[in-house]
C-alpha cells in the first residue's frame, strides 16, 4: 500500500484521479497563509498514522509534476523501490535533450527505465553536482546573510544545529557530498518513518514550532534534510593513494640483541663521543644497520654470517677478504663489527682506528696510561694458525 501524503497550497488537483488504485490519498490544507510543504508534511509525522510495516508513505505538495515528470509511473513500480526512494529528476537532468537522457551517468538509480535521481550537494556550500543551480547559490547567499555567516562557514552543519539535529550535523560536517530529494518528493518505508520519528521526535517538534516560523528559507533548505533524516547516509570521498608503508625492520634475537648492545658500546669507545669527527663513510653506518649495508660482492658470504649470528665466521670471512685487499673499507668495518659482536673490544676498536687512518701511533697515543715502552700489538688473531701467518699482510 501506498499513503501519498499531498500537502495542498491552493493549485490545480485533478492529477488525483489518475493515481493507482493501490494509493491511499492522504491531503493535508494549510493551517496559516504562510504555511509551507515542508510544515505540513512535519505535522503529518508527528501525527503519525498507523499503517502496515511494509506500506510506502510517498511526501508530495500538489504540483508535483514539475519535479517529477514521471510520478505516476514510479507508483506503478513500487516494489522496485528503496526504503528510502527519491522520486525526483535534478534540474539538471530535466534540461537535457530527450536524446541525450539516456547517456546520463545518473541511470544506474534509474527504476525499469524512469528516471529517478538524487541531487548530489555539497554540505559547506550548497553547491549542486552536474551543474550551475542558480536557485540553490540564492538560497545559500540569502541563509548565510541572515545568520551573519562567514563564507566558510559550514552552511549545513549550522543549519542542523540550528534544528537540533546535532548527529546530523557532525556527520554533515565530516562529510564531502550530501544527498537531497528535488522537489522534496521522496518515499519512505513505514518502519523507516516510525524509527525516524521516535528518534527525532523532540527535534521535529523543535524545528515545527521555532525554526520553521523564523523564517522561510528554513523551509526552503529542510529539502536538503529529508533524505539524511530518514537514514540515507552523508558520503566520504576516499582518500588520495599513498605508497606502501615500509615493512617493520626484523625483530633481533636475544643473542642479536646483545651482539647490537656490545657493538653500539665499542664505537661510542672509538669515537670518544664524538660522533661528528670526520671518518670515512663507513665508519659512521650504526651498528643497527649493518644488514643493510651493502657491500662488494666477495663480502656477500660475510654478511650473511653476521645476520645469522656467526660473528666468528664473519671475521674469518672479512680477514680473507683484507688478505685479497688490504685498502678494503667494507672488510675492515665488517672485521671490527664481527669482532665487537664477539666482545673482543680491543682487537675491533684497534680495526675501528685503522679504519679511522689514525695507524698504529695514533692508537698507542691514545692510551689513557703513558707507557716508557711500547706495549705489544694487539693481536687480530681469530685463533687460526693460517691465518697468524698472514696478519703482517694487512695489518697497517
Amino acid at each position: 500500500m501506498i499513503n501519498l501524503v499531498v500537502a495542498c497550497l491552493g493549485q490545480d488537483m485533478r492529477w488525483i484521479d489518475e493515481l493507482p488504485a493501490a494509493c491511499e490519498i492522504r491531503l493535508h490544507a494549510p493551517r496559516h497563509n504562510e504555511a509551507s510543504a515542508t510544515e505540513i508534511h512535519l505535522r503529518h509525522l508527528l501525527d503519525l498514522p498507523g499503517a502496515a510495516p511494509h506500506d510506502l508513505t510517498v511526501l508530495c505538495d500538489d504540483t508535483p509534476f514539475e519535479a517529477s515528470p514521471a510520478l505516476l509511473g514510479l507508483l506503478d513500480r513500487s516494489e522496485q523501490w528503496s526504503d528510502v526512494q527519491p522520486l525526483g529528476w535534478p534540474q539538471t537532468l530535466r534540461d537535457l535533450k530527450e536524446e541525450d537522457l539516456h547517456l546520463h551517468p545518473g541511470q544506474r538509480d534509474w527504476i525499469d527505465g524512469l528516471p529517478v535521481e538524487p541531487q548530489h550537494f555539497c554540505p559547506r556550500s550548497l553547491s549542486t553536482l552536474g551543474g550551475r543551480d542558480a536557485e540553490t547559490q540564492w538560497l545559500a547567499r540569502q541563509y548565510r546573510r541572515l545568520h551573519g555567516l562567514s563564507r566558510g562557514e559550514h552552511l549545513l552543519g549550522h543549519f542542523l544545529d540550528l534544528c537540533g539535529l546535532d548527529e546530523l550535523a557532525t556527520a554533515a560536517r565530516r562529510s564531502d557530498l550530501g544527498r537531497r530529494a528535488p522537489g522534496g518528493i521522496l518515499a519512505v518505508r513505514q518502519t523507516v518513518l516510525e524509527a525516524a520519528v521516535r528518534q527525532h521526535r523532540q527535534a521535529l517538534t523543535h524545528v515545527l514550532e521555532r525554526v520553521l516560523p523564523g523564517h522561510p528559507l528554513h523551509a526552503r533548505l529542510w529539502e536538503h534534510v529529508w533524505l539524511h533524516l530518514f537514514g540515507l547516509p552523508f558520503i566520504t570521498l576516499e582518500a588520495l593513494p599513498r605508497p606502501p608503508a615500509p615493512p617493520a625492520p626484523a625483530r633481533l634475537d636475544a643473542a642479536m640483541a646483545r651482539a647490537m648492545a656490545s657493538i653500539d658500546a665499542t664505537l661510542a669507545r672509538a669515537t670518544r663521543g664524538r660522533p661528528d669527527t670526520v671518518t670515512p663513510a663507513p665508519f659512521h653506518l650504526p651498528a643497527r644497520a649493518i644488514a643493510g649495508h651493502a657491500p662488494a660482492a666477495p663480502m656477500d658470504e660475510a654478511m650473511r654470517a653476521f645476520g645469522r649470528g656467526d660473528f666468528e665466521q664473519a671475521a674469518r670471512q672479512a680477514r680473507q677478504e683484507l688478505m685479497r685487499a688490504p685498502d678494503q673499507e667494507h672488510s675492515r668495518f665488517m672485521l671490527a663489527m664481527s669482532l665487537a659482536a664477539q666482545g673482543r673490544s680491543e682487537e675491533a676498536l684497534d680495526q675501528f682506528e685503522r679504519l679511522r687512518g689514525r695507524g698504529e701511533q695514533g692508537v698507542l697515543s691514545s692510551r689513557t696510561t703513558p707507557q716508557t715502552t711500547p706495549p705489544p700489538a694487539v693481536s687480530n688473531s681469530t685463533g687460526s694458525p693460517a691465518e697468524d701467518r698472514n696478519s703482517s699482510r694487512f695489518s697497517g
